[in-house]
């Protein structure tokens, strides 16, 4: 119940209701856990570690790179379903793991498309 009343809600009445469809939909014997409540970890603060308030591009790129990690868990690091699923090129997608520094976790398998070492930028 804390999580629920501490999440800031950013899609108003409509992320609530989705929230707690879910939440009935994948419950286990009228049961209730967190693991059905799919909120995001770690919310959203407007501010650096420092107490300053995080500028927006900034701000952009984390949600980016996370943004990003998801969706290449979700597609076992299958670089064209991710880039489809994301709406980019195979080649912004390499430039943007390059980018934010993404490392694929080891026991992860990559799809049949080219891996990151014999990949070249152009």
């Amino acid at each position: 119940m804390r999580q629920l009343l501490a999440y800031d809600y950013p899609g108003n009445i409509r992320e609530l209701k989705n929230i707690i469809e879910r939440m009935i939909a994948l419950s286990r014997n009228g049961k209730v856990t967190i693991a059905e409540l799919f909120l995001p970890q770690g919310g959203c603060s407007i501010y650096t570690e420092t107490g300053e308030i995080e500028d927006l591009r900034t701000a952009r790129g984390e949600f980016e790179k996370k943004y990003i990690r998801e969706v290449l868990k979700k597609t076992e690091w299958n670089i064209e379903n991710a880039a489809r699923a994301l709406g980019i090129s195979v080649r912004q997608l390499w430039n943007k793991i390059g980018q934010y520094e993404i490392k694929r976790n080891e026991n992860a398998q990559i799809g049949r498309v080219k891996t990151e070492e014999n990949f070249t930028k152009y």
